[in-house]
């Protein structure tokens, strides 16, 4: 049961502050695909007013605020992505301590006749590869929200 506990002292900071980056993150993501589909929405009417029939100059007016829109758009998704970049950064390497720790953690309180087995060993080797891989998961895991609300936001 030891292993389901809550992380104890820096450990359950760090998860705190690694859960607070999460946030932040998955926050920024969700508005950058919201913005990606005004972008989108924005785009397709304006190109369906400036091909319509009529005059130009008329055409381009009505096509101004739509045009000023898509440019919102594009600044908020940058900005979004200006937070969501950082913040990436921040959990990343928290995600990894957290797993190292609890990964020490449990590596500690193995009994001394196991440290001698090759099985052992393998586990051991496992795991330590287990921590990087916590901190690609972030990066991969952002990567992949990312990419679904890009293809949402073109539905």
């Amino acid at each position: 049961m030891a292993d389901r506990a809550a992380p104890a002292g820096p450990a359950r900071e760090q998860a705190r502050q690694a859960w607070a980056a999460a946030r932040q993150v998955l926050g920024a993501e969700l508005g950058r695909g919201a913005a990606q589909a005004v972008a989108l929405v924005a785009t397709n009417s304006a190109l369906a007013t400036l091909l319509a029939s009529g005059e130009i100059t008329e055409r381009l007016r009505q096509t101004l605020p739509v045009l000023l829109l898509l440019a919102g758009a594009g600044l908020v998704g940058a900005v979004l992505r200006a937070v969501s970049t950082p913040a990436t950064g921040r959990l990343q390497p928290k995600v990894e301590r957290v797993a190292s720790e609890r990964f020490l953690g449990h590596a500690a309180r193995v009994e001394l006749t196991a440290i001698e087995s090759d099985d052992f060993h393998r586990l051991l080797a496992s795991a330590q590869y287990g921590a990087g891989s916590a901190r690609r998961m972030v990066a991969t895991s952002t990567q992949v929200i990312g990419a679904m609300l890009s293809l949402l936001a073109s539905c």
